[in-house]
């Protein structure tokens, strides 16, 4: 898929969730618990060389994102997702380019969402900051921490949308990561 095309599906999607209707949900229908959330995503991953390395350009890689959410008491959430590279690790040298398998990745962890407020009555925003532990799933399968942050826009439903940012340590890779998700 274009990567274009999913951005613009996402602003579409974003406000049409926006202008939807007050009345298109009960005002009284009170919103149903929630015990996990499954979502879908994409994400474009910027590999940050070392400081002692000259600079080098290096293409984003896209890749498929797959989040798993089990939600726990006070806005706690355990965290689980594999990350499925779709293309090649490329970067621009003098040379040419230099392309090398990237590795899909998997990782475990806990995160919080109490930032939050209502937009609409069956509308709310809410911000979600985790730490996760990761592991590369090839044979060196090395592992790193992951701290990521988004921004989700969720109806009471459960359909949500969101956006945000990750960055894994070890790896020395930061994302933007946006999707879809569907909380049950």
């Amino acid at each position: 898929m274009n990567p274009w095309t999913a951005r613009w599906a996402a602003a579409v999607a974003f406000g049409l969730l926006w202008c939807l209707p007050a009345d298109a949900h009960e005002p009284d229908a009170k919103a149903p618990e929630h015990t996990f959330e499954l979502s879908f995503g994409q994400s474009q991953l910027f590999d940050i060389p070392p400081l002692e390395v000259a600079r080098r350009d290096a293409i984003p890689t896209s890749s498929a994102v797959f989040i798993y959410e089990h939600f726990l008491p006070r806005e706690f959430h355990v965290v689980s997702l594999f990350n499925l590279p779709l293309s090649t690790t490329k970067v621009l040298t003098d040379d040419g380019v230099v392309e090398r398998f990237a590795s899909p990745s998997i990782a475990l962890g806990v995160a919080w969402s109490g930032l939050g407020f209502e937009v609409k009555e069956f509308v709310r925003v809410e911000m979600q900051f985790g730490l996760l532990g990761g592991a590369v799933v090839s044979r060196n399968g090395r592992f790193f921490p992951l701290g990521s942050a988004r921004v989700a826009i969720r109806r009471t439903d459960g359909f949500g949308l969101y956006i945000g940012a990750a960055g894994a340590f070890r790896v020395d890779t930061v994302a933007l990561v946006y999707g879809v998700g569907h909380r049950f």
